[in-house]
């Protein structure tokens, strides 16, 4: 379980979580926990490098598990991808204590792909502008 008075001085103490997880379950999905990347971004806010989060919420976990085919892009691997934006501001984070910290940065996810095919995509990064849709978008009342 994550807790402030636990990570803060690991961290910034220089002793960082070999892999980063939500450790989710029935108790916490509606806080603190949320999801996966509020806790990578509680890690972030915290002072780990961004390289450092990323790499620890995707390619460890992976060889922990003993599964070389996800957590990379190399050749062979599943095309799931996760597009985040980074964000500078000023953000609250709570723990399983019930305490919160205040954190400058967080991530967003603008896009999900899962084995090459975009399947979250909530600002439309993927689809053309409306004024330069293709003309089927003019002809049809399809709504997906």
């Amino acid at each position: 379980s994550f807790w402030f008075r636990n990570a803060i001085p690991a961290i910034k103490g220089g002793f960082v979580p070999d892999s980063i997880s939500t450790d989710l379950h029935m108790g916490n999905i509606n806080g603190p926990v949320v999801n996966m990347i509020n806790v990578m971004s509680k890690c972030l806010s915290i002072g780990m490098p961004l390289y450092e989060v990323i790499m620890r919420s995707t390619v460890t976990p992976a060889k922990e598990i003993d599964r070389s085919d996800l957590g990379t892009l190399s050749v062979g691997s599943e095309a799931d991808i996760t597009v985040l934006k980074h964000i500078k501001g000023v953000f609250g984070f709570t723990d399983c204590g019930g305490t919160k910290m205040i954190g400058d940065q967080k991530l967003e996810c603008v896009m999900t792909i899962r084995a090459g095919n975009i399947i979250y995509d909530p600002t439309g990064l993927s689809m053309p502008e409306w004024k330069d849709a293709p003309p089927s978008y003019w002809e049809t009342s399809y709504i997906w």
